[in-house]
């Protein structure tokens, strides 16, 4: 089953978030199909761009979206 979910990258206390494409066994950084876009919490802003075509099309494969990643949409 492939997921699109979000892979946290950065330091501590300024967080960076991936959004991908990745199948659902894999690990937090394990290998991606393909990125989406990024989310990042600096000081309370937050700041999403996410390709929506890319996303639409993955949804139609049949990929499911988590709830951290629905949050931003």
């Amino acid at each position: 089953m492939i997921k699109i979910k979000l892979q946290p990258t950065g330091r501590k206390k300024n967080i960076f978030y991936r959004v991908v494409v990745m199948e659902r066994r894999s690990k937090r950084d394990g290998r991606v199909l393909e990125q989406l876009g990024f989310i990042t919490k600096v000081k309370g802003k937050k700041e999403a761009h996410i390709d929506k075509t890319k996303l639409k099309l993955w949804v139609g494969k049949g990929a499911q979206i988590t709830e951290g990643v629905r949050k931003f949409i």
